[in-house]
């Protein structure tokens, strides 16, 4: 594991009156810095660094997503302060996102802890931004009419926010000739029950409030390190387990032995 020490917390004396300094001092009690930091005279030749990183990020030994502008002076981030959220004295900057071009091989349609049906194109494997990526979100059925996304589509994919890959564009003119639009489920894959679209909404969702689907999803979210934080509760095992038919809702987890 490396890091680069970027930022002081609570320490008994100052080792220097700007931010600029302080990373010096770091340098001086061996700490690593990051050697590519750069102190700007104005806010223009700070924009005009992070557009020259846009085209060397990929020279980097390690992924970025973007670069952090931060004001020098600690007595004027005093003055500027924070928000509940977030210092005022510095601001992010997001490069573009990475694009690649990969193929459609299948679309399936997942069941979501609260019913929802999301179209998942399966494509062909490809590196993005860092990562292997096989499956793209379509996120609903009015997004994926919208782009009009078919099965042996060339397809245009991205990471939104740099975390989940989705699709955003169709090079139709690439489409194989017997590409059909993908048909929008009347019934839940899952379970087969019926189901519904949001009223004055995009989402379609399984009603059948007996879904196994459903309950598998609640079930991972229930036992994630957010909520329950459940050890050794992962997906494979509660397939196993609801197929078995041994937990039918979040008490069972607790009858097991």
């Amino acid at each position: 594991l490396s890091f680069f020490a970027y930022s002081i917390g609570e320490i008994s004396q100052p080792l220097g009156e700007n931010h600029y300094q302080t990373l010096q001092e770091f340098k001086k009690l061996g700490l690593p810095v990051n050697p590519n930091i750069k102190k700007a005279k104005d806010i223009d030749q700070a924009i005009e660094i992070c557009l020259g990183w846009s085209d060397e990020k990929d020279s980097l030994a390690y992924h970025i997503d973007g670069m952090v502008i931060k004001l020098n002076r600690f007595d004027q981030r005093d003055v500027l302060g924070a928000t509940a959220r977030a210092p005022r004295w510095c601001i992010s900057y997001k490069f573009p996102a990475e694009q690649v071009e990969t193929i459609v091989e299948s679309i399936d349609v997942q069941v979501g802890k609260s019913g929802i049906l999301t179209p998942v194109a399966n494509l062909t494997t490809v590196q993005l931004a860092g990562t292997t990526v096989k499956r793209a979100s379509l996120h609903n059925f009015d997004e994926l009419n919208r782009l009009d996304v078919r099965c042996g589509d060339t397809v245009i994919i991205e990471k939104a926010g740099e975390i989940i890959p989705q699709v955003v564009k169709v090079k139709k003119d690439l489409r194989p000739a017997d590409a059909k639009p993908f048909k929008i489920p009347t019934k839940c894959p899952n379970c087969g029950g019926d189901v519904k679209k949001d009223e004055d909404g995009v989402y379609i969702r399984c009603v059948n409030p007996n879904c196994l689907g459903q309950l598998k999803e609640r079930l991972k979210y229930f036992a994630g390190r957010g909520q329950m934080d459940i050890e050794h509760l992962g997906d494979a095992l509660i397939e196993q387990l609801v197929e078995a038919g041994l937990v039918k809702n979040f008490a069972d987890v607790y009858k097991l032995s």
